[in-house]
C-alpha cells in the first residue's frame, strides 16, 4: 500500500475494500442503512449484495462508481435525499446548540447551510463559507466562497466557528484548523469522522472498534465514498481521517485547548461513520 492520507494512514481503493471478506457484513449493512435513509425503504441485504457484486468486477473505481449509480438511480429520489439531509441537519443542530455563545458565527464548509439556518436566532450574525455553493434554496444567510488551501477570505474574528465533518474532506486539514483558530475569538466546534475510538459505546461501534485499524480505515473510506460519490455526485473525498487521540494532539499543536469532547457514535443513518464532537478554545 503506497498511497497515504495526510496523517500517514493508508488509502485503500474501493475494489480493495469490497474484496475484504472480514468487512463484508459491515459494508452491506452500511449500504442498506444509507439507502434506507434516502428513501429506498425495505432494501434488503440480498439486493445490496447483488448491486455491489455486479460492478465490483469493473477495472477502475470510476467505473465502479458509475455502475453503482446506475444500480441505484431508480431507487433514490431527490426529495428523499433532501428529507434525509434535513434529518441529519436537525440532529447536528441539536448536538451543537448547547455550546453556542456570542453574537457572531462562521460556518466553515457549510454544505447546504441548513445547520446554520437552524442555529440562527438570538440576534446572532452568521456567515457561511465553503469552496463552492451547495446552498439549499431556502438558505438566505450571507455566503462567501473560499479556495482550497488558501487563507479564509474573512475580516475580523467570530465568537464561534463551526467545522462540521469538514476536516477529512480538506486537502490540508491542518491549514484549515490554523485558519479557523486565526478567525475565531471564542469557541470552535468540530465534528469529525474518526476510527480507532478507545472506548466505544453501542453494539455497532464496539463491533467496528474490534476490527484491526486497517479494516476500520477501510470501513470509514467506503462509507465516505458511497455517501459522497454514489448518493451524491463528485464531492471531494481525500479520506483524511485519523483517530481521536491524534486530533487531540493536533488541536494542541495548533494552539487550541479542548474544552469538551463528546463521543457521538454512529449517530447518522444517512452516513453511518463514527463521529466525535470536540469543543475547543
Amino acid at each position: 500500500m503506497s498511497r497515504k492520507n495526510v496523517f500517514g494512514w493508508p488509502l485503500y481503493s474501493i475494489p480493495e475494500i469490497l474484496g475484504c471478506a472480514e468487512l463484508n457484513s459491515l459494508v452491506v449493512e452500511a449500504c442498506r442503512r444509507m439507502l434506507n435513509a434516502v428513501g429506498v425503504s425495505g432494501c434488503s441485504d440480498r439486493e445490496v449484495i447483488r448491486a455491489l457484486a455486479g460492478p465490483a468486477a469493473e477495472r477502475s473505481e470510476a467505473e465502479l462508481e458509475r455502475g453503482l449509480k446506475e444500480s441505484f438511480q431508480d431507487w433514490i429520489t431527490e426529495s428523499a435525499v433532501k428529507s434525509a439531509l434535513e434529518v441529519r441537519a436537525k440532529r447536528i443542530a441539536v448536538q451543537v446548540r448547547p455550546w453556542l455563545s456570542g453574537a457572531s458565527m462562521l460556518d466553515i464548509g457549510c454544505g447546504d447551510g441548513v445547520v446554520a439556518s437552524l442555529l440562527a436566532g438570538a440576534g446572532r450574525a452568521i456567515t457561511l463559507l465553503d469552496i463552492q455553493s451547495y446552498l439549499d434554496p431556502r438558505v438566505t444567510l450571507p455566503f462567501i466562497q473560499y479556495q482550497e488551501g488558501a487563507e479564509l477570505p474573512v475580516h475580523g474574528t467570530f465568537d464561534i466557528s463551526l467545522l462540521l465533518t469538514v476536516l477529512h474532506h480538506s486537502a490540508d486539514p491542518l491549514l484549515l484548523l490554523r485558519e479557523a483558530r486565526r478567525v475565531t475569538s471564542g469557541r470552535c466546534i468540530i465534528i469529525e469522522s474518526v476510527f480507532g475510538v478507545e472506548e466505544p459505546v453501542g453494539r455497532k461501534e464496539v463491533e467496528l472498534a474490534a476490527l484491526p485499524i486497517s479494516q476500520q480505515v477501510m470501513y470509514a473510506t467506503f462509507v465516505d465514498w458511497f455517501y459522497n460519490r454514489v448518493i451524491h455526485t463528485d464531492v471531494a473525498v481525500p479520506y483524511n481521517f485519523t483517530r481521536p487521540s491524534d486530533w487531540r494532539s493536533i488541536l494542541h499543536q495548533v494552539g487550541f485547548s479542548i474544552e469538551h469532547e463528546v463521543d457521538l457514535g454512529m449517530d447518522q443513518e444517512v452516513v453511518p461513520e463514527h463521529h466525535v464532537l470536540m469543543v475547543v478554545i
